[in-house]
């Protein structure tokens, strides 16, 4: 979890001189090292991206925590999930750090009979009468944020 971390003060800002990797340093590691540096202790952070997942988002310092530990409690370490719904710009943080995902299936079509073991039959015929196609119907769980679809298959809300 390499972050690209931009500095701020007296509304200038610049870019630290290498990304941080925040799985291994923590809040206070960084900014001690600032002092050691010249900089203010103080000094306001701003994630501005991940180098080794090639993303750039801006996010709070303590949201990147938050991330981090998400990674290593929920998704044991495993960071293709949140690095996915990251590169989403539209995806809120706050739902990434409050909705949990489970893989379903590398097969849409064995995917898809795996979700509709979660909604009645009514209710998915509708959905599939409002989007007229087999592709608009999947597109309509993954535009809700129900299903996520990643290089590598399926994932479902299970909260």
């Amino acid at each position: 979890m390499l972050a690209k971390i931009r500095l701020y003060k007296d509304g200038s800002g610049q870019f630290l001189a290498r990304p941080v990797d925040l799985m291994k340093f923590n809040e206070e590691d960084i900014r001690q090292r600032l002092v050691d540096l010249g900089y203010d202790y103080h000094s306001e952070l701003m994630i501005v991206g991940f180098e080794d997942w090639q993303i750039e988002r801006n996010l709070s310092l303590d949201e990147a925590y938050k991330i981090r530990d998400l990674i290593k409690s929920i998704y044991s370490g495993n960071d293709f999930l949140v690095s996915h719904m990251l590169s989403i710009h539209s995806f809120p943080i706050a739902s990434i750090l409050s909705n949990r995902y489970a893989f379903l299936s590398k097969d849409e079509e064995e995917a898809m009979v795996k979700v509709s073991k979660y909604y009645e039959s009514d209710t998915l015929v509708k959905i599939f009468n409002k989007t007229n196609t087999w592709v608009n119907f999947i597109m309509a769980f993954v535009s809700s944020g129900d299903l996520l679809n990643t290089s590598r298959g399926f994932y479902y809300k299970v909260n």
